[in-house]
């Protein structure tokens, strides 16, 4: 059992910002090389990792039902939420500009979608 009482936001709620991080770095990987699968690639290479290292040792004790109201009203575990909701919106919004024909002439929309059918 996890006697703790309180979480922590660096011990307990840090990890959550994982998808966020991934999330970015594919995008970010897309723009510099133009080629999407190579963030994607670097995902699934890492993420089995990330959990066998990070939370596999962690991720096996329940809270006790002392402390288990505590846990579950802290606010904390919220910012990784709305830090996932916030760049999966902007990520969003740039596949939606990367894509149209109206693009601004700014270097993130170097890569241009190819002409023809799909």
């Amino acid at each position: 059992m996890n006697l703790r009482e309180n979480p922590e936001f660096i011990r307990d709620a840090c990890p959550y910002f994982a998808p966020s991080v991934a999330n970015f770095s594919v995008h970010l990987s897309f723009v510099l090389t133009g080629n999407i699968l190579h963030g994607a690639w670097i995902m699934l290479i890492l993420t089995p990792i990330y959990n066998m290292l990070w939370i596999g040792g962690r991720n096996n004790q329940n809270i006790t039902p002392k402390n288990e109201k505590a846990w579950a009203s802290s606010q904390m575990f919220l910012i990784p939420l709305y830090g996932y909701i916030a760049t999966q919106t902007a990520m969003w919004i740039y596949t939606l500009l990367l894509f149209s024909d109206n693009q601004p002439d700014w270097w993130i929309f170097e890569q241009k979608r190819p002409t023809g059918t799909f």
